[in-house]
């Protein structure tokens, strides 16, 4: 019976095939339901596509890396 293992320190190189596969996915989706409605994309919804792809792929980094966003302080009663 095979176990699950999980590598808890990939390759970098590893790391980078998923950013490029992410980034591909979040940027060819929307474009292609964007066609699939028989519809052109404008430049506009290209900036679009790029920015949202990099931003998934930023997401991805950030969560991979445990990055954790900073505790607010208690907020003082008035």
């Amino acid at each position: 019976m095979a176990k699950l293992c999980f590598n808890r320190d990939p390759k970098p190189v590893k790391i980078a095939i998923f950013c490029i596969l992410i980034f591909l996915n979040s940027l060819l989706t929307p474009m292609y339901t964007k066609l699939q409605s028989g519809e052109m994309p404008t430049e506009l919804d290209y900036y679009t596509y790029v920015v949202g792809a990099i931003l998934n792929v930023v997401l991805f980094l950030m969560t991979f890396l445990g990055v954790k966003p900073p505790e607010q302080p208690p907020r003082k009663k008035s």
